[in-house]
């Protein structure tokens, strides 16, 4: 079967288990959501993942490699990697900066308190 036959089957049973079909306008995070995990590049899916970021006007890179089997993500140093259902959270691997990678290629980086648009590719 094919994949959007398969997400037509999925979001339909999704909306069984609300009462109510599944509208963008009634459920716009569970939608977003969905379509994330099914259509967008995530994270880490493939391999390492190169980061650009603009910090006092200047274009930076990062790269983020998975190591210890996939359990820390390694830059400059071991860092730490978890999930929450909107972003691939990496802290630990640049010194003062956490990575919030989200689906798709794009996030923020948070240095000392302030937020920093990113894009990233794997």
């Amino acid at each position: 079967m094919q994949k959007p036959v398969l997400c037509a089957l999925a979001l339909s049973g999704l909306a069984a288990c609300f009462g109510e079909p599944l509208t963008w306008k009634q459920n716009p995070v569970v939608v977003q959501r969905f379509y994330a995990e099914q259509f967008q590049d995530q994270p880490f899916d493939v391999g390492p993942v190169s980061v650009l970021s603009e910090e006092r006007g200047k274009l930076r890179t990062y790269l983020l490699t998975p190591c210890r089997n996939g359990t820390r993500v390694c830059g400059a140093h071991v860092g730490s990697v978890s999930k929450t259902p909107d972003f691939t959270i990496v802290s630990g691997a640049y010194p003062g900066r956490t990575f919030y990678l989200s689906p798709g290629g794009d996030g923020y980086l948070l240095v000392n308190g302030r937020t920093i648009s990113l894009a990233w590719n794997e």
